[in-house]
């Protein structure tokens, strides 16, 4: 009896120990091949968009079914559930015995604990999804490539992101997710920064993803010039014709642009018009209006408030409100350094402001862009432009006042941040003529006086000598006032530096045309706006000063007037600029561009002196020197 016993113990442990052993997946047929009625009704529902009557179709093809296909089913209906945010199915079958029973339930298992998870970490999304143990059904292939997609684009992936955007393309079921693909596929490359698209382009990816890449890095380029940017996507539809982007694509493409070039519809201006500043002022006024009469589409010109904050106006917050108040929607102005560390320190600014100046303090909010003709960005521009063409190690000669301290050493900051070195430095008193002193200093033609009469002194015997100044020097940064240069060009040469490079910013030259100021300063390389180059640079530029022509032959506007200018063009670019800081607008003070701290930067045209006035330094690809067309 007892030996009976053994046989049936052993039996009922062995079954217990079967109970808790994995299951062994078991031959099934796959969920994407099983023929049935509800499925086809189901993958109908899907294409129109009809995602609750999809899942009620699986629902009833899983009743009948036998296991563990039926269970594969309710996976399925349980992931597009989650789709309309109902995860209670997903907790429902997921945990069964049946969800891992099939290569094909545990696919659909491992997609559906995957999106249950949004903060999954991205590279885990893409070792669960990136190789199943069986392809998903065609209706889930598109939620696993959306998952992927959306984790490669997550890890600054782009080009395996588009990749994965492009077969969702292909496999999508409706109408609303190829359109849901397309809209998130362009958010991602419109995101992604400019470097990342060309170096995947670059590699280079397939045709489809090529096209995608082209796409975007080409919209991106011509963000701020509408009439480019059609002619490119024409072009780019020509010459991709199997790609398949839907024409409510390329028309939201274009009316994205219509609507982020518009302008505000009410503009309030702070400017000085009575004063000590009334002139700079009426200068700057000058060239917005300039600037509004030369637009084409009149109907889409804004309505610009001028509001006094000169020394008989109003202070600065006060207009601000002011403008507010009438309707504004962008402020331009204040000019003063003053009135503008006014209005950054204001405890809210609910319409944004593109101020006329710079300061130091750092805005508490982001409403505030700074835009000036600081002559720190002149110096920095110069800087470029000696390292561009070889310089190496420099003298700097620098006006002794604050003025001159801060252009010297936005200059000596750049040029030794781009790896070249100050020898030395000199200031010199801004009201006196001979400046012998400070340039022989310089040149350490001192020192070799001191050499010579020490060797007099000990031989005892007078013999010839010709003084020499230093030979390490590649050149001289001068940072002077047009007066001052034209004082200080003339004794370096005297003082043997006839042979040396002589560098300055552009207000050591006339804003306009003086034959002495070039004799005197002949040979001298600065750094220019194009306004006072060679006029304006593009069509608006030139419209503006066909204006100015017309309201008054006889003016000659100088950089206040171009600053005017520059400010009303930016009222439409603003919005783009600060979405990419590789974005330009071709502008009169310069080629315009927004860096992250709210600041715009002017890049400038190198520019040298001759005895006929100023001409440009051609770039680097006309004439092999490396000297580029702007310069930062």
């Amino acid at each position: 009896m007892f030996s009976a016993r053994i046989p049936i113990a052993l039996l009922t442990i062995a079954l217990l120990i079967a109970g808790c052993a994995p299951m062994t997946p078991r031959d099934a047929t796959p969920l994407g091949e099983i023929s049935s009625p509800q499925l086809d009704d189901a993958e109908a529902a899907l294409a129109r968009g009809n995602t609750s009557r999809a899942i009620t179709l699986l629902r009833m093809a899983a009743a009948e079914l036998p296991e563990p296909e039926a269970t594969g089913l309710r996976l399925e209906a349980a992931t597009l559930a989650l789709e309309l945010d109902d995860p209670e199915p997903a907790a429902q079958w997921l945990d069964t015995r049946e969800a891992r029973a099939t290569p094909s339930n545990t696919a659909v298992a491992n997609l559906l604990r995957t999106r249950l998870d949004p903060e999954l970490p991205p590279m885990e999304v893409i070792d669960r999804l990136g190789t199943l143990p069986t392809p998903l059904s065609a209706r889930m292939e598109p939620l696993r490539l959306e998952s992927l997609a959306r984790a490669e684009a997550a890890r600054g992936n782009p080009g395996a992101a588009v990749t994965y955007r492009v077969s969702l393309a292909d496999r999508a079921l409706s109408r609303e997710q190829r359109l849901a693909n397309e809209a998130a596929l362009w958010a991602m490359l419109m995101e992604t920064p400019m470097p990342a698209l060309r170096e995947t382009l670059a590699e280079p990816p397939a045709p489809a993803v090529s096209a995608w890449l082209e796409l975007a890095i080409g919209v991106r380029n011509r963000a701020l010039q509408p009439a480019e940017m059609r002619a490119f996507i024409a072009d780019w539809q020509g010459a991709h014709e199997g790609i398949g982007i839907s024409e409510s694509f390329v028309d939201g493409l274009l009316s994205a642009q219509r609507a982020e070039l518009s302008p505000p519809r009410v503009v309030g201006v702070l400017l000085p018009l009575s004063g000590e500043l009334a002139a700079a002022g009426r200068a700057i006024q000058k060239g917005l209006l300039a600037a509004y009469y030369a637009e084409a589409d009149m109907d889409d010109r804004p309505r610009l408030l001028f509001f006094d904050v000169g020394d008989a106006g109003r202070d600065v917050v006060a207009a601000y409100d002011a403008a507010v108040a009438a309707g504004a929607e962008r402020i331009i102005g204040p000019l003063s350094k003053s009135g503008v560390r006014e209005l950054v320190s204001a405890e809210s600014l609910p319409v944004p402001v593109l101020a006329l100046n710079r300061v130091e303090i750092t805005p508490d909010h982001d409403a505030v862009v700074q835009f000036g003709l600081a002559p720190e960005n002149d110096a920095r521009a110069v800087a470029a432009l000696a390292r561009a063409m070889g310089y190496e190690r420099l003298l700097v000669m620098a006006r002794d006042d604050e003025w001159g301290s801060r252009v010297s050493g936005a200059f000596r900051d750049a040029f030794e941040e781009a790896g070249g070195q100050i020898l030395g430095q000199r200031r010199y008193p801004p009201d006196q003529e001979d400046l012998t002193g400070p340039i022989r200093r310089l040149f350490q033609l001192d020192l070799s006086d001191e050499r010579y009469q020490r060797l007099r002194s000990v031989t005892g015997e007078g013999f010839g000598f010709e003084v020499r100044r230093r030979q390490d020097a590649d050149g001289v940064f001068m940072a002077a006032f047009g007066r001052d240069a034209r004082l200080i060009t003339p004794q370096i040469r005297f003082h043997r530096g006839i042979d040396l490079p002589v560098l300055a910013i552009s207000e050591s030259y006339p804003q306009q045309h003086q034959a002495g100021a070039d004799n005197d300063l002949s040979g001298v390389m600065l750094a220019r706006m194009p306004w006072l180059l060679d006029g304006a640079s593009d069509d608006a530029g030139i419209g503006a000063r066909e204006q100015l022509r017309e309201a008054d032959p006889s003016s000659d506007p100088g950089q206040l007037v171009a600053l005017g200018v520059d400010s009303y063009r930016l009222l439409r670019a603003l919005d783009a600029l600060a979405r990419s800081a590789e974005l330009h607008l071709p502008g009169v003070t310069g080629r315009l561009s927004l860096d992250p701290e709210g600041i715009i930067q002017r890049q400038l045209v190198p520019a040298r002196v001759t005895s006929g006035g100023l001409e440009r330094l051609r770039p680097a690809q006309e004439n092999g020197s490396g000297i580029p067309a702007y310069l930062p």
